[in-house]
């Protein structure tokens, strides 16, 4: 007889959990990874509120963070005065992922949106 373990009572509950930490991750309609702005530390939300009036109507602005108290774990990049949206996305999270590897984060980058 087997033994009555979680995977057996609840066969969906491992996949569920193992998916969890995805379901905060949304995309953008240009098929990047999305972060909604009230999921972002302090720090990166005040560098978003002051780089916003920049943007304009296509400018993107990327972050990706391993501590939400470190800043020295935290990459936020923008792209401002672009002409079309899907090329600030880009630009912006190619430069994301740049710093990324320079400074060893392991979070992926992604788009911020509100």
């Amino acid at each position: 007889m087997k033994p009555l373990t979680l995977s057996v009572l609840y066969p969906g509950l491992l996949v569920a959990l193992a998916c969890a930490p995805l379901a905060a991750w949304s995309m953008t309609k240009d098929g990047y990874p999305a972060i909604e702005f009230r999921k972002l530390p302090n720090a990166v939300q005040r560098s978003y509120v002051n780089e916003k009036p920049n943007l304009g109507e296509n400018g993107r602005c990327s972050t990706a963070f391993d501590s939400t108290s470190d800043q020295e774990k935290m990459i936020f990049t923008c792209s401002i005065y672009i002409k079309i949206g899907s090329e600030g996305a880009r630009r912006s999270m190619n430069r994301c992922e740049d710093q990324r590897k320079q400074l060893h984060v392991k979070a992926p980058c992604a788009v911020i949106v509100e």
